[in-house]
């Protein structure tokens, strides 16, 4: 079972961990979603299902606005949330 230590420590390669600190309260909430979609117990490897959505989790509750586009963007990848729209022109 994933645990918010797992996601700390995997966000914990590409961040600092003033940033990780400031998303741990959302960390449960993360490994429910996680949970709906039978990826809970994914190990936490890059381009794993669960990391793909713990990236997209942790970029949508970034302040940086390109980090909320490329979030969005990313939902393009993971077909369990919609379907693959494109990019719109």
């Amino acid at each position: 079972m994933l645990t918010p230590d797992d996601i700390a420590s995997y966000l914990s390669q590409y961040g600092g961990t003033q940033g990780i600190d400031a998303m741990q309260p959302r960390f449960p909430r993360w490994i429910r979603h996680l949970g709906e979609f039978g990826v809970a117990d994914v190990p936490l490897t890059l381009g794993s299902a669960s990391a793909r959505h713990i990236d997209r989790m942790a970029l949508q509750v970034s302040t940086n606005p390109a980090a909320k586009l490329r979030a969005h963007d990313a939902r393009d990848t993971q077909p369990e949330i919609r379907p693959y729209k494109g990019r719109s022109v």
